[in-house]
């Protein structure tokens, strides 16, 4: 983290311009990178997304029948539900909505042949913060299956998906595991103009909540921990009931996680990995914990350790500073008066009168809703932290006072 070396903190101040040549801090794009089975560069795709801090998960498969694979992105979190096919130069091929265009906790996502037609079929999932509902697509995008819930409906933790012919029956089957807050269940079901639920069991302790991560590779289920800062992994056989094999940990670094997929692309018998960044998380927050980045002009609210929400914001303009450190909310006020007065005639006087929804994190210094601009992601403030009125009704409600608020480089 870097320290400043001066704080000017005189208020929550605004400023109602960008400084010409200011340098900006918006970022509108993903980088998916492809790479070589040494690890060396091949490739790189920036993918658009609107809220980029909420990242895309990936899925590499054959689409077509012409033996390439196409990689299919599903938005994350802050962004409508899209799921998104591109050639591996990174044009499209097709985009759609896999659910209401206002659904905005992100998209989990497999494919694979489940309706026996000799196409890959598009399945998707959402993520922590959506219901636990499942939807099955054409590889065109065309709803095949209006969807099911494949766990409780009020269930808010998400559905992790993969796909495979676990049993090596000759049909592919869906394997669910359920995200964050519940139990560690995973299922497995079959399609047959409906939905069919072949098998269950629970992968960790009754009582465990971290999440359930599943995926299929190479005639195995494997298992992961969604969240902690150890992630643990393990396979299970196709024997019935399942039974768990080889185990493994691992240290993951939350805040910079990626959806990988490893595929050979070159049909050369070596295989390349695609990566893009992830639905972020920081698994050694506290339960409610906000992080402003300024370097990024982001802002982060986790719950358990799990990002709740993320949008952009605007802090401090230079010579006007953001101050750096851990402080908390110290109070929630519904409307607070924004101005300043430096002496009679000076150019610098404004009042922007009563602005609602408003953090104070500092002396003099909050969060809160600025309508006067619409540039979040650049620095605009004369310390404060801006954000527009959807986002910060949402912080507002959600923070309790007292909790971390970190600001960071």
């Amino acid at each position: 983290m870097n320290t400043f070396f001066k704080s000017i903190y005189l208020g929550a101040l605004i400023v109602l311009f960008l400084i010409p040549g200011a340098a900006s801090a918006k970022i509108d794009s993903v980088e998916i990178a492809i790479t070589g089975y040494d690890d060396s560069p091949i490739s790189t795709i920036n993918f658009p997304l609107a809220n980029w801090a909420g990242g895309i998960e990936i899925e590499v498969v054959d689409m077509g029948t012409d033996g390439v694979e196409e990689i299919l992105v599903a938005n994350g979190l802050g962004n409508e539900p899209h799921v998104t096919m591109l050639r591996q130069d990174g044009s499209e091929i097709m985009s759609f909505l896999a659910y209401d265009q206002g659904m905005g906790s992100g998209v989990t996502i497999a494919a694979c042949d489940l309706t026996g037609d000799g196409t890959k079929d598009i399945i998707t999932g959402t993520q922590y913060g959506g219901g636990p509902h499942v939807r099955l697509f054409s590889n065109y995008g065309k709803l095949i299956d209006a969807g099911f819930f494949a766990y409780n409906e009020a269930f808010r933790g998400g559905v992790n998906i993969s796909c495979g012919d676990y049993d090596d029956d000759g049909i592919n089957e869906l394997i669910t595991g359920a995200g964050p807050g519940g139990g560690p269940h995973l299922k497995i079901w079959s399609y047959d103009e409906g939905w069919n639920l072949e098998e269950e069991l629970f992968v960790f302790e009754p009582t465990d909540s971290r999440g359930v991560l599943v995926n299929y590779s190479e005639g195995e289920i494997i298992i992961a921990s969604q969240i902690g800062t150890t992630r643990e992994y393990f396979t299970l056989t196709s024997a019935s009931p399942l039974q768990a094999t080889e185990y493994w940990t691992e240290e993951i670094d939350g805040m910079n996680a990626v959806s990988t997929a490893r595929v050979d692309l070159g049909d050369d018998e070596f295989r390349e990995t695609i990566s893009a960044p992830t639905r972020p998380h920081d698994y050694s927050s506290d339960a409610q914990y906000i992080l402003v980045d300024i370097s990024e002009q982001q802002l982060y609210a986790f719950e358990n350790g799990i990002l709740a929400n993320t949008f952009p914001i605007s802090a401090g303009l230079y010579p006007w500073i953001t101050p750096r450190g851990v402080h908390s909310v110290l109070a929630k006020l519904p409307y607070v008066d924004y101005s300043w007065n430096y002496g009679e005639g000076n150019v610098n006087n404004y009042s922007l009168g009563l602005v609602p929804w408003n953090l104070r994190i500092y002396p003099h210094i909050y969060i809160h809703y600025a309508y006067w601009h619409d540039n979040f992601g650049e620095p605009m403030s004369h310390g404060c932290v801006n954000a527009n009125l959807e986002n910060m009704m949402w912080i507002y409600h959600w923070s309790e006072v007292g909790i971390p608020v970190e600001v960071r480089e």
